[in-house]
């Protein structure tokens, strides 16, 4: 008899099936991928409010030294970009955003100038956001030109 943690088995009406039949199985791939996005999707907003947390405690103290706790104001718009940059991450496909940096070559399709114009990128003012990786534009990023 095989230790049931080491060997899992799932019932389907009177069979039981074993992990490799399962993974055999196409529509049963198939719909286990969909079950876990959705499940994904449906829980991204209610993980938003620890994920704040765990930013503002853990890393927002490494990058810099205000107390965000004490500035009402700047904990909102924290709080608002990573609710925003999660549910971007939890959609299927990911959507994607990028930023130019310093030195690279000014791509007008993607990003429009800020305060100057130029050739080569001085640095990034709002990067560009794609529907997914190589998709197409949601919205122009804006560069720095020199």
């Amino acid at each position: 008899m095989s230790e049931p943690m080491l060997r899992p088995m799932w019932l389907s009406g009177e069979k039981e099936y074993s992990v490799e039949e399962l993974e055999a199985n196409a529509s049963f791939t198939a719909s286990l991928k969909k079950s876990a996005k959705e499940f994904r999707r449906g829980a991204a907003l209610a993980s938003v409010l620890p994920l704040c947390t765990i930013f503002k405690d853990a890393k927002f103290k490494d990058i810099c030294s205000y107390d965000v706790y004490k500035m009402e104001s700047l904990s909102l718009y924290i709080d608002a970009c990573i609710e925003c940059l999660w549910l971007m991450s939890v959609q299927d496909p990911p959507m994607h955003i990028t930023c130019l940096r310093k030195g690279d070559n000014y791509e007008p399709a993607h990003y429009g100038m800020f305060l100057t114009r130029g050739k080569a990128v001085e640095y990034t003012v709002w990067p560009a956001v794609f529907l997914y990786k190589n998709g197409p534009l949601v919205s122009k990023g804006y560069v720095k030109l020199k």
